[in-house]
């Protein structure tokens, strides 16, 4: 019975896994026509490790070893020095009844993760906060605003294949705050992350899978849904750099290895592109501007960008666009009191009730659910 000798030999859930794909019926993949994509150099080089983020009216927000800067043009402004890496914004958020831009990236000198707020007018730095990671160092990050509440999160994945959220910003109040929400078991192995925040899909990359989807809700358990599977699966050659989402949805794959991007649309079409004129790119961004669509591409290298465009036929949403579902208006509760937080990570806080005692009603007691310890009072 192989089942029986494999679990004799590996883990369980690796052997399960195993015998689904040898019993998994291979289907012909029909691999995309590669279109072409035609490259120019552009902008100032950000040297080894650079990323970049569209701003507004051709702005980027970039961030490599010269630190967090803005690139209009061919002048890189600095905003904040240093040396950072994985770079993701988030636009429209106000922080002290000012809007503006808030942007995370990894610091590579202390390891963990820099939060910075930039006004929307003259780019100017107004909060910068760190988020520490004592245990081990991120290896992808990436940011997710709620589209009901606005709160914003910062997902994680380590080389342990930790898939970590914490709110990183309070839309109730305006501020930058550091609040683990949940830590599930990931993804080995994860080359990129990237939140399309109207549908909650967090998108992780790796080797072994391609690319799948994860619930960003806070409230979500981390079951993964594929989404673009590796060949013989799927039509994705080759291993993923980096990975960005268009304004339309489209998820965009860059592989070095074969010279593509891939693009997922939000019908689940695929199309590869090749990438003439890049030579090791390393990171992919984009921007929509009306109908034109633009594509950057870093270098490994020496950092140095190359762009592209592509003429958007129109938009295609995605489930839950917030533009296509209405949400009904509610009420708001405030809390008036808040315990302390129970100790574990995740979602273990559940259930909780109030016991009113007629003989004391001044006293009542309150019952909650840990539901990785226990039952708490108080």
């Amino acid at each position: 019975m192989p089942s029986i000798l494999c679990r004799l030999r590996v883990p369980s859930v690796i052997c399960v896994f195993a015998l689904g794909l040898i019993s998994m019926p291979l289907a012909a993949v029909t691999l995309p026509d590669t279109k072409r994509l035609s490259f120019d150099v552009f902008g100032t080089p950000l040297g080894p490790d650079g990323d970049l983020h569209a701003l507004d009216d051709g702005i980027w927000l970039t961030s490599g070893m010269q630190g967090l800067a803005v690139l209009n043009g061919d002048a890189l402004t600095i905003l904040q020095p240093g040396q950072f890496e994985s770079l993701d914004v988030r636009a429209e958020v106000v922080v002290a009844g000012q809007s503006g831009y808030l942007a995370a990236a990894i610091d590579k000198s202390s390891g963990h993760v820099i939060l910075v707020f930039l006004s929307g007018k003259g780019w100017r730095v107004e909060t910068v906060r760190e988020v520490g990671f004592l245990e081990a160092v991120p290896e992808a990050i990436c940011l997710y605003r709620d589209p009901v509440s606005a709160h914003v999160s910062l997902f994680s994945l380590d080389a342990r294949g930790i898939l970590e959220q914490r709110y990183v910003y309070d839309s109730d109040t305006g501020s930058l705050i550091d609040l683990p929400v949940r830590r599930e078991i990931g993804v080995l192995g994860a080359e990129a992350c990237a939140v399309h925040d109207p549908s909650r899909s967090l998108f992780v990359a790796d080797e072994a899978f391609g690319v799948r989807r994860f619930d960003a809700s806070e409230e979500s358990d981390a079951v993964p849904e594929p989404w673009v599977l590796p060949h013989p699966w799927g039509p994705l050659k080759g291993e993923i750099e980096d990975m960005a989402i268009d304004k339309a949805g489209s998820l965009w794959l860059l592989v070095p290895d074969t010279g593509l991007a891939y693009r997922r649309d939000p019908a689940g079409s695929i199309s590869a592109w090749s990438l003439p004129g890049a030579t090791t790119p390393a990171v992919i961004a984009t921007r929509l501007d009306g109908s034109t669509l633009s594509i950057a591409l870093v270098d490994e290298e020496n950092g140095s960008l190359y762009g592209a465009s592509v003429q958007e036929p129109g938009k295609v949403r995605m489930p839950g666009d917030a533009s296509t579902v209405a949400v009904a208006a509610k009420d708001t509760v405030t809390a008036s009191a808040q315990t302390a937080p129970v100790r574990r990570y995740g979602d273990a806080a559940d259930d909780p009730a109030i016991v009113v005692a007629s003989s004391a009603t001044e006293q009542p007691l309150i019952l909650g659910t840990d539901k990785r310890e226990g039952l708490a009072l108080y």
